[in-house]
């Protein structure tokens, strides 16, 4: 012990200043002690009106702010020692607060189920957010503070814009939330409550990453300044720290405004589109690190509806897009000119030909009109006048149709060479880069690895999962990569088992490989994610009691057991854990 100070009463907060000079101690007797965290010595008091439970320093060490069990929040300005600016901006007792990083807002939540936005440098308030229940607490992203998430007895969690307090996401827990803390790199947002579990979550697109039981209510919690761990503590006093190093994250996402329809990289790898809307964004793939907004700048494209597809041709010189309402068009990268082929009233599929000569876009019946980029006509009856057509997919020596029942493989000039007998619709159709593989799949979640030779093609395997929505090879074609409602999984080719899997929240709207391999760019919701692949952690079927065990803090009690397995007789899994 280097130093002792005696309250002399009781003490309901502690909070050290960012330069690490100063120690706020929130007393019983409504003062806030300011001492010298060096010699112990007491520097001055801080008085306030009612019982106060909370008090600290903004980060730039100039403020510090108390919220009293009367509703009232006190924000002081300790360089010019003014009077305080006090408010009663809550109904009930001020049970959380947290400055933004750069010490520019207040935000303060309480029992009266309100969350209040304040400006440090007058204390005026800018905006109030509504909660169904008590806020119970409230933490910013460290790294720009441009949102911030607050946590409620009406069971959820919400992510706030702090300039405006627009809802930026929501998620929910099981029963009252305690406690929130995000990543010092802003990635996780890590909660815990009544529920008795502790839940990681992607703070760009909601995702429940993991859920943890713990053996009571979870009371506090936080991440280390290295964002490889994650420490919480319930009810009973048992303390636990998670690795959470082994969980795949994005290195880098782009947050949007709307809705994410489609991304593809670019043949060349030159660029990487995205769209959201009716607008288009084309990037270089170098300066992705570097965003974490919306990007400042989109194509100048004119459409009517929402974009749904996009896709590059081989050469990189072409984008094609179609939206929701049917509309058609291409965009020259190299004289950004836009032509537009299609205005009506469904949506269509579109690919470019093996040579980047022709548009091809796959119409609501089924059919198939193929339109030259140069002249701008229409070739009559491409392959043939085939009809039902569900799906394409271009390769440069092939072309693939899914048909109901069938797939057909075409030559590189739209000629039929032979047919792969299949049952199902074939909603998607996906080449590896050399097209000696084809994967394919249907509206039940059946996906299948077909291996083509010249005039006819095997079945390599099958398996199912739920409805897929987008699906890409990595470029040396050992994986695929299946986006869902809310998983993208990994299919291992040689075994066509799954590998691993990535946790989304919503429909995976679109997967692309960067053309080394090395990046996985997925879109859902309204975010861009990007994942290193060499990072996403590989696990056999025969390993995933051991990692489960890595994972929990107890064994299974019986009445669990039998929830999960039924009939199965009672044993413990976990060796080193205890049994309930």
């Amino acid at each position: 012990v280097v130093n002792t100070y005696n309250a002399g009463t009781i003490v309901w907060d502690v909070d050290i200043g960012n330069a690490g000079q100063d120690l706020a101690v929130t007393r019983d007797d409504s003062r806030i002690t300011i001492l010298d965290l060096e010699t112990g010595e007491l520097r001055y008091d801080l008085f306030v009106t009612g019982k106060i439970r909370i008090a600290s320093f903004s980060p730039n060490g100039r403020y510090v702010a108390a919220g009293s069990s009367e509703g009232v929040v006190t924000l002081w300005n300790l360089d010019t020692g003014e009077n305080p600016v006090t408010s009663g901006r809550h109904t009930g007792e001020v049970l959380s607060l947290a400055f933004s990083p750069d010490s520019r807002y207040l935000i303060t939540g309480g029992q009266g189920g309100y969350a209040v936005a304040a400006r440090t440098l007058d204390g005026q308030e800018l905006y109030k957010l509504l909660h169904e229940d008590t806020v119970t607490d409230i933490a910013f992203n460290p790294g720009n503070g441009s949102w911030f998430a607050t946590v409620s007895n009406d069971r959820r969690i919400r992510l706030w814009n702090t300039p405006n307090g627009t809802e930026r996401i929501r998620m929910s827990q099981d029963n009252f939330v305690e406690a929130v803390d995000v990543s010092t790199n802003g990635q996780w947002l890590a909660t815990t409550g009544a529920d008795r579990t502790v839940r990681v979550w992607n703070a760009s697109t909601g995702t429940q990453m993991f859920q943890i039981p713990i053996m009571d209510e979870g009371r506090v919690l936080g991440f280390g300044s290295d964002g490889n761990s994650l420490v919480a503590g319930d009810g009973t006093g048992q303390i636990n720290v998670w690795d959470i190093s082994v969980m795949p994250a994005p290195e880098y996402f782009l947050q949007f405004n709307n809705q994410v329809g489609s991304l593809q990289f670019s043949p060349s790898g030159e660029w990487l589109a995205a769209s959201a809307g009716t607008r288009v964004w084309v990037l270089r793939p170098e300066e992705l690190s570097t965003l974490t907004e919306t990007p400042s700048t989109s194509l100048n494209v004119v459409v009517i509806g929402n974009i749904k597809n996009l896709a590059f041709s081989p050469d990189s010189n072409w984008l094609g897009v179609s939206t929701d309402e049917g509309y058609v068009l291409v965009y020259n990268l190299l004289s950004n000119v836009q032509q537009t082929f299609i205005s009506s009233g469904a949506e269509h599929k579109i690919a470019f030909s093996p040579y980047s000569s022709h548009l091809f876009v796959l119409q609501s019946d089924g059919s198939i009109d193929a339109w030259n980029l140069r002249t701008r006509e229409q070739v009559v009856a491409f392959a043939g006048g085939s009809m039902d057509t569900k799906s394409i997919a271009v390769g440069s020596t092939r072309i693939a149709l899914g048909v109901e029942n069938e797939i057909l493989i075409l030559n590189e000039s739209g000629e039929r060479v032979y047919s792969i007998d299949s049952p199902g619709d074939h909603a998607f159709l996906a080449f590896n880069a050399d097209q000696s593989l084809l994967a394919s799949s249907n509206s039940e979640g059946n996906i299948e690895i077909w291996e083509l030779d010249t005039d006819t093609a095997s079945l390599v395997g099958s398996i199912r999962k739920e409805t897929v929505y987008s699906m890409a090879f990595n470029p040396t074609g050992n994986r695929l990569a299946v986006g869902t409602t809310n998983t993208v999984y990994f299919i291992d080719i040689a075994t066509v088992e799954e590998a691993a899997r990535i946790p989304q929240s919503s429909v995976v709207t679109g997967i692309s490989y960067s053309t080394d391999g090395t990046i996985m760019a997925t879109s859902s919701l309204k975010a861009v994610q990007f994942w290193d692949v060499t990072k996403i952690q590989s696990l056999d079927a025969d390993d995933l009691v051991d990692a489960a065990c890595q994972r929990v803090s107890a064994n299974f009690s019986e009445s669990q057991w039998n929830n999960l397995f039924g009939g199965e007789e009672y044993r413990v899994l976990c060796e080193n854990l205890p049994v309930p």
